[in-house]
């Protein structure tokens, strides 16, 4: 069968500007926005434009990377969260906050990229109704639910 792009590439425009909501376990969870969205796009380029020089002739050192993704995710595509602790004290969402959490845990910057770059946290909830549907359907064309209501009725039936 045919890709089908839609179901495929296709998103919801608002989820990935507004961003979802990741339960990350223990009470924690992380608003991220789609990375590519234009919030994304302008925030990069801001960040960016002081190492132009290095970029284009591949110096750009690591730490230097590092501070621009911070700075781009806290700016576009960390937008919320709820329960973050450190040194058992609650961190308060802010753009500061997560600009400092995102420089300085490297694996936490990769865990809000990952996310970011999740399509299927973006998916249209249409798409994602139909495709439930799709998986409800056996291949004689009825579904599950369809199925059980059968059996119970030939199982009242016999039984009578």
């Amino acid at each position: 069968m045919p890709t089908d792009f839609k179901k495929t590439f296709g998103f919801d425009k608002a989820k990935a500007a507004d961003g979802v909501w990741v339960d990350l376990g223990q009470d924690t969870h992380i608003k991220v926005a789609k990375l590519g969205t234009n919030q994304y796009q302008l925030a990069l380029m801001r960040h960016t434009r002081k190492y132009q020089a290095q970029i284009r002739v591949n110096r750009l050192d690591p730490e230097a990377m590092a501070d621009i993704t911070a700075h781009t995710l806290a700016d576009s595509i960390l937008l919320d969260w709820k329960g973050v602790v450190e040194d058992d004290t609650p961190v308060p969402y802010n753009r500061q906050n997560a600009y400092r959490l995102l420089k300085d845990y490297s694996e936490f910057r990769l865990l809000v990229e990952q996310y970011a770059n999740d399509p299927e946290l973006f998916q249209d909830q249409v798409d994602l109704d139909a495709d439930i549907k799709n998986s409800l359907t056996t291949s004689n064309g009825t579904s599950s639910m369809e199925e059980t209501n059968m059996s119970s009725s030939l199982g009242s039936t016999i039984s009578s």
